[in-house]
């Protein structure tokens, strides 16, 4: 009986652990999402800078596409 009240205790803390876990992530996705667009500056040695933010796979991720002078990278959300 002690094993199965442990057992319960321990899948009830992983359930809230991994809720939390999942409902922070699902936030900084919904950040990103937000500034879908084109944003543009300058970099600290005065170089044009640009990132564009694009919706991918029906709203599931964000590609981040950024140029800073002659360099440019990808990055997947």
């Amino acid at each position: 009986m002690k094993s199965v009240r442990t057992t319960a205790v321990f899948v009830l803390v992983f359930a809230s652990v991994s809720t939390w876990a999942q409902s922070g992530a699902q936030k900084t996705l919904d950040r990103f999402k937000s500034m879908v667009g084109t944003w543009s500056g300058k970099s600290a040695q005065e170089q044009p800078a640009e990132v564009t933010y694009r919706r991918m796979a029906g709203g599931t991720s964000v590609m981040a596409e950024s140029r800073m002078g002659d360099e440019a990278m990808a990055s997947m959300l």
